[in-house]
């Protein structure tokens, strides 16, 4: 990667700036929802099939438009519609999402006391524009100054992190200037200011290191480490700091170098321990929505359970109905399979192929409403990924035959026909294998090359 990965979706990106474009679902949401809290009592099943069906764009839009047309702010009739973990998750989804985490850096810093597990994976490890996008949010909701913030609220190391963070420094990827040899400087620099430092960490010069880094840079820089000093970044941060200071900046490396599996661990650790962290699990499920399949592959793979199997295991009513809504959103049953079978028999081949997406089904199953609903959804990127063979869902599409499915990838997705699998097999070498020269696949592939 060139740069830290966005957590917003590029809608909402836009919806920021103003310019936020309604269609008639939205209002018909909107609607929904103020029939679900008119009068007396709330239908709490209609605001999880409401709120809880949308996706981070959606309800972006939601946000924006239930004000336009009822002249109040969605959130304020949720924080007074509803009460404990479902109310405050509710209070969430009805605010766009740099908004939502506006909020959530609110909760973590209010009253006696500072909550540094909720606030570090907001702060922490976020591309330039979401930073900013963050500071602009919170000073409008809250009038006060995020860094001031932080500053008045974190001590020690972990406030150096944070403010390091928020200065969004992060550098755009030059390989002219990112090379070889100044990995190896900055590498030999991490070192000279952390574990090979005799008094003492400088715990500010492996921080900026860290921010200033693109992620494909920061890689060649924990490859030249482990090269010199036979350990990695992460293991040196472990060895230099201490406590929250050390979660942090350990997770702020990970949303860099593995962002994925970065932000499933994250997921993962609000169950850790003694009972449920449901303030953290709401935060994470929320903050990581638009990229939730990618983390699911990573969390099936790391732990061996999907997150939607430990939502279940870890909490209950309709909390747990609008936690599992927000996942079914982001890898729907038409991906994964409609039964307990289904998902079961999917989530297995996920961990013995490493990396398949649930799209290469879809395409293999014909499926092209599901691959019109990933890209609608922003998960265009996913259509490109490889399984451990190299095959991707245009290869899954062309062995199975099905010219609507390739059309779409090649034309609407951009999937490379030329591109071959570990196998040494291209697309149309598989459809000449496997239908011969006279198939709809095959003429159609020999147009396009």
């Amino acid at each position: 990667m060139n740069k830290s990965i966005n957590l917003y979706a590029d809608e909402v990106h836009k919806a920021s700036l103003g310019e936020p474009e309604y269609y008639p679902e939205i209002d018909y949401a909107c609607e929904e929802i103020y029939k679900a809290t008119k009068g007396l009592g709330t239908d709490e099943e209609a605001l999880v099939l409401t709120l809880g069906s949308k996706n981070t764009v959606e309800r972006c839009l939601i946000a924006y438009r239930y004000k336009e047309k009822y002249g109040k702010e969605l959130k304020e009739l949720m924080k007074s519609e509803n009460s404990g973990d479902f109310g405050f998750l509710t209070e969430l989804l009805s605010l766009p999402a740099p908004q939502a985490e506006a909020k959530i850096v609110r909760k973590a810093t209010k009253g006696l006391g500072t909550n540094e597990k909720l606030l570090y994976p907001v702060i922490c490890g976020r591309s330039n524009e979401e930073i900013q996008m963050l500071k602009k949010a919170y000073f409008e909701r809250y009038n006060k100054d995020l860094t001031n913030l932080v500053s008045s609220e974190l001590h020690g190391d972990i406030k150096k992190l944070h403010l390091t963070c928020l200065q969004g420094m992060e550098e755009a990827y030059d390989p002219k200037y990112h090379n070889a040899s100044k990995a190896k400087e900055d590498a030999e620099t991490f070192y000279k200011k952390g574990q090979g430092k005799r008094f003492g960490t400088d715990e500010q010069a492996l921080f900026e290191i860290i921010c200033k880094s693109p992620p494909q840079y920061l890689q060649m820089v924990d490859d030249a480490y482990v090269k010199k000093y036979n350990n990695n970044l992460e293991k040196a941060l472990e060895k230099g700091l201490h406590g929250k200071a050390e979660d942090a900046a350990v997770f702020t490396l990970g949303m860099k170098l593995h962002p994925y599996e970065t932000a499933a661990e994250q997921i993962k650790s609000t169950c850790a321990g003694m009972g449920t962290d449901e303030l953290g699990l709401s935060c994470a499920i929320l903050r990581y929505q638009h990229i939730l399949p990618q983390v699911m592959i990573e969390h099936t793979n790391l732990f061996g359970k999907s997150i939607a199997d430990r939502i279940s295991s870890e909490t209950s009513g309709d909390y747990e109905k609008l936690l599992l809504e927000m996942v079914r959103v982001a890898w729907p049953d038409s991906i994964i399979g409609s039964n307990e079978e289904e998902r079961d028999q999917t989530m297995a081949g996920i961990r013995n192929t490493q990396g398949e997406a649930p799209y290469h089904r879809a395409a293999d199953e014909g499926d092209l409403d599901a691959l019109r609903r990933a890209v609608n959804d922003g998960f265009s990127e996913f259509l490109h990924v490889a399984d451990s063979n190299g095959w991707t869902p245009l290869h899954m599409a062309v062995r199975s035959g099905h010219p609507d499915i390739v059309e779409y990838l090649v034309r609407e997705v951009g999937l490379d026909i030329k591109q071959e699998t570990n196998g040494g097999d291209s697309t149309l070498s598989l459809a000449r294998e496997h239908h011969g020269d006279e198939h709809p696949v095959t003429i159609m592939l020999w147009a396009l090359e």
